[in-house]
């Protein structure tokens, strides 16, 4: 028999692609959902989903594994949202030791970092402590590359559109990615060996943020123009753009989170999994072909 897996946050760019990647293995996948969905596939059920209140512990009977892909995300219109996450995080793995799930595993993220600048990053950090290493996973990827989803997306969309693009300090920071499937094949590989513990995933030898956006740019066979600029004129900027509300494909949050960007040495991760990280040009090739 194939083992049960919930996912949360099952509608978004990572919850949606483990979805679909663990019905392929023939797994039953619980997928929770704050807009549950009719499925298409007997192997998939839609739960209502929402933290901290909205968690259905009957769907835990019987499930082996949880992916926690699911997030409140901090907004002017979301004040609590760290109270949200804490909470629902922390009703979620009481409810996966009560039904003896084999593993928990927690998406966190690289931004996460003593220095992180970034909201987001600086609360992920604090999720982080939740978990027990011996017995949880933690995985902190790089920037995640899909078809289409996340804030790839969102980059190779401007890219797109403006023949003008800004390079934020001149886009020396370094960057490290990773293929959403790659993703996949590593937390299945995780559940097989049974592992525990803090995995960073992405290229072992991290690319600069400029060579990042011209390899998109090249791909699309579009000729750019990028133009340095300071952060903190992007900043006042994006600040400005906020206040008025208009909808732009990065925001404060970004810039914060790409100011703290920091390499990390994936190699033990690659060495306790028995995988080698593809890099940005194979990556970028499996989207564009």
């Amino acid at each position: 028999m194939h083992p049960t897996v919930i996912i949360t946050g099952a509608n978004g760019f990572v919850g949606a692609f483990l979805v679909d990647y663990f019905t392929q293995k023939q797994w039953k996948v619980k997928a929770f959902a704050r807009n549950p969905i009719k499925s298409t596939s007997p192997l998939v059920a839609y739960h209502a989903f929402e933290m901290p209140d909205n968690i259905d512990e009957s769907a835990f009977t019987g499930v082996d594994y949880l992916i926690h892909c699911a997030v409140a995300k901090h907004a002017i219109d979301l004040p609590n949202s760290d109270e949200i996450n804490i909470e629902g995080t922390n009703k979620l793995l009481e409810l996966s030791r009560k039904h003896k799930l084999k593993k928990f595993v927690f998406f966190s993220t690289m931004s996460a970092h003593d220095q992180a600048k970034s909201h987001y990053g600086k609360h992920k950090l604090l999720l982080e402590s939740t978990f027990d290493l011996t017995q949880d996973v933690v995985l902190k990827p790089g920037l995640i590359m899909g078809q289409s989803g996340g804030l790839f997306s969102n980059i190779k969309e401007t890219i797109q559109k403006s023949k003008f693009v800004p390079m934020i300090d001149g886009g020396k920071q370094p960057i490290q990615t990773i293929h959403v499937l790659q993703l996949a094949e590593v937390i299945h590989t995780i559940f097989e060996k049974s592992l525990s513990g803090c995995f960073y995933l992405g290229e072992t030898t991290p690319i600069t943020m400029k060579a990042f956006y011209r390899g998109i740019a090249q791909a699309l066979n579009q000729k750019r123009t990028f133009v340095p600029l300071p952060s903190f004129l992007v900043g006042i900027g994006l600040r400005m753009a906020e206040l008025f509300k208009i909808k732009l494909a990065v925001g404060t949050e970004n810039l914060q989170g790409l100011k703290a960007l920091r390499e990390f040495d994936t190699q033990p991760t690659s060495e306790a999994l028995g995988i080698k990280f593809k890099s940005f040009d194979d990556n970028i090739r499996l989207i564009m072909d």
